[in-house]
């Protein structure tokens, strides 16, 4: 038995040893190439994590540390051990003192030094930042969740990233290691489900990116009727978790992206290829949530229902038209757009839900009358430069922002459906900005306002300094929003 048991041994130390020469090997097929694997740092679970790339010239190279993201803060204290080596050996890491690394702020970057296509070793350890696995504060969604079984990364506050132009490295692979060596299974924004994926470098794409590794529930496929294949979202949750019907979730995301094909015309730049679900703990109900690429992160405390998730998917899934396709790719948007961004994309979201039957009829008139009664209730509305110098890092710039946006949507679509005779309204203005998108460098608000001057709103530059840029009330009550008296 005994020796039966040294042959088993035997066996299962060549088979690590042959996955780990197959990892060695593909190492060296991807212009970046990254490995994740499972371990341990003072008992605690933690992340190995390596990077190898090529430099891209002889200047230095510039490698982007893990960043805070949406209030999440404290990503670059998780990092151990960070090391940079070439091929002979060098240490390329500046600064040097790893506590210093540890204290930078967003978007720290350190230099790294080597010969033009001279490759580069970049390893760490990533700690987890969140106290508890399967329920984390508000202040800790979008940092890394790690278990022994278990990991959820975002790219922008989990991984170093070369700033490495994608025309200089094309190719970019993620491997996933157990801590004995053995693949594991994960599921990832950036490709198939699998224990490794190769994608197309851009750095601004690994950011976006959503990594599930190990352990996770995933509750089935959407079944979406189109032609294009990579559109099957697959709704995955930190676990099982009581009073919740993910499949009941499932099918609600079949009915969203499918109803959303249908207004836009198209598919959206990035279809939703994962949709992560975990529990917020936090003494407020909470439900908080972003798209990330052609993914969805989402969170919710415990009494926020089926119908508060569905308008956050509707939501989010719309910014993969308006405004991601509304001008071609790594084009420029203008900063102070979220009026249009935003407040558009809760029009469509609102008419969308009531379409889809996840909302009941009139639905999306109740949602303007109240939109409208806040701006009105606000006796000395703030400049809309104010509030949107604050929208990402205050809360409560938000809410009027979208409100002005909402509303002004809705008078645009009335004054369009009545000039028209009722045979044109915001829909066909909406899909008129994604004609040509690929051509237009620049998505601002004299665009914008020239579509929908186009499509027969006779002042939209008065009505946006007017209703957004001073927050004047707009006069339009939802109930009548489709009358042309």
């Amino acid at each position: 038995m005994r020796r039966l048991l040294d042959r088993l041994c035997s066996h299962r130390r060549a088979l690590v040893a042959w996955v780990s020469v197959l990892v060695a090997a593909s190492a060296q097929a991807a212009d970046i190439d990254y490995t994740l694997q499972f371990a341990r740092c003072d008992d605690t679970p933690c992340l190995h994590v390596t990077l190898t790339f090529a430099a891209a010239s002889d200047e230095p190279t510039r490698l982007r540390l893990p960043t805070d993201y949406a209030g999440s803060a404290g990503a670059a204290t998780r990092l151990r051990g960070i090391r940079a080596t070439n091929v002979q050996g060098a240490n390329l890491l500046q600064p040097k003192d790893e506590t210093a690394i540890r204290r930078q702020t967003e978007g720290a970057e350190v230099e790294l030094q080597a010969k033009r296509g001279e490759r580069i070793h970049v390893s760490y350890h990533l700690l987890s930042g969140t106290a508890e696995e399967t329920s984390v504060s508000l202040s800790e969604v979008y940092l890394p969740a790690i278990s022994s079984v278990r990991a959820r990364l975002l790219g922008w506050t989990s991984l170093a990233i070369p700033l490495v132009p994608a025309r200089l490295a094309p190719t970019a692979s993620l491997r996933f290691l157990a801590a004995n060596g053995l693949p594991v299974t994960t599921r990832t924004n950036l490709g198939a489900a699998g224990p490794s994926v190769d994608f197309p470098w851009h750095p601004t794409a690994l950011g976006a990116s959503i990594v599930l590794m190990g352990d996770f529930a995933a509750i089935g496929e959407t079944k979406i009727n189109a032609s294009d294949a990579t559109t099957q979202p697959v709704l995955v949750v930190q676990n099982e978790l009581s009073g919740r019907d993910f499949r009941q979730a499932a099918d609600d995301l079949s009915r969203i992206e499918a109803t959303s094909r249908r207004f836009w015309g198209t598919p959206a730049e990035s279809p939703p290829r994962l949709v992560f679900f975990g529990e917020l703990a936090d003494r407020r109900s909470s439900l908080q949530g972003a798209a990330f690429g052609s993914a969805f992160m989402t969170f919710a405390t415990s009494d926020r229902t089926r119908d508060g998730l569905n308008y956050l998917w509707m939501h989010e899934l719309q910014h993969g038209w308006l405004p991601h396709k509304m001008v071609r790719p790594n084009g420029r948007r203008g900063a102070d757009l979220q009026w249009f961004t935003e407040g558009f994309t809760e029009y469509v979201t609102h008419a969308l839900m009531e379409e889809a039957g996840l909302r009941p009829a009139g639905h999306l008139n109740q949602e303007l009358a109240a939109a409208t009664e806040r701006l009105a209730a606000v006796q000395s509305p703030e400049p809309y430069a104010a509030l949107v110098a604050r929208f990402h890092r205050d809360p409560s710039t938000q809410r009027p922002i979208y409100d002005r946006g909402f509303v002004l949507a809705s008078r645009w679509d009335r004054e369009i459906r009545c000039r028209s005779g009722g045979q044109k309204g915001l829909r066909d203005v909406l899909r008129g900005l994604l004609v040509a998108a690929d051509q237009r460098a620049v998505l601002d608000r004299p665009v914008v306002e020239r579509q929908f001057a186009n499509a027969g709103v006779a002042r939209p530059g008065d009505d946006v300094e007017r209703f957004v840029a001073r927050g004047e009330a707009m006069g339009v009550t939802a109930t009548t929003s489709q009358s042309c008296d």
